[in-house]
């Protein structure tokens, strides 16, 4: 099972589609296709990853900011721990943080720029303890500027599912 909750571990290989994220429709700036979606044009496992932009190209061609976050809220323990595997261009930011539905609070937790050109896929890895507690997040993921970025191998460990 590619996405899937089980025993404090949140796991998305993008296998199944996008259930576990909700997914802005920015239809009416752009058009139905400049959006999070998924690709089989990259991939570090499986047959498609996560990617942004027009679906026929994996391109995002404006500076224009958009956002997915996950459908679930996540309580993290002091061992917590968020991973993905990211593969971008040069041209496009990435911005991972932590989103409290109940108090429309948002803490950055990682911020990927536009000099950073991962042009192999890269494991990156975040410690979650500081976020350690009751408060329920979701994570976000916001990218802005042009270029290809992919993320597959989404995983999140030692946690509770506050849906």
């Amino acid at each position: 099972m590619s996405n899937s909750f089980h025993n404090g571990v949140f796991r998305d290989e993008f296998e199944d589609g996008l259930r576990s994220w909700n997914v802005q429709d920015y239809a009416e700036r752009y058009n139905s296709r400049m959006r999070w979606h998924l690709s089989s044009k990259e991939s570090l496992s499986g047959e498609q990853s996560l990617s942004v932009g027009h679906e026929e190209t994996d391109i995002k061609d404006n500076n224009d900011d958009i956002h997915i976050a996950t459908a679930a809220s996540f309580v993290f323990e002091k061992t917590s721990i968020l991973q993905f595997s990211l593969k971008k261009s040069r041209e496009i930011n990435l911005q991972v943080s932590l989103f409290n539905p109940d108090q429309s609070m948002q803490e950055k937790i990682a911020h990927f720029s536009g000099g950073d050109n991962f042009s192999e896929w890269k494991l990156v890895s975040f410690e979650l303890s500081k976020f350690a507690g009751d408060t329920p997040y979701q994570i976000i993921l916001q990218v802005w500027g042009q270029g290809s970025l992919y993320i597959d191998d989404v995983q999140l460990t030692d946690i509770s599912n506050k849906e």
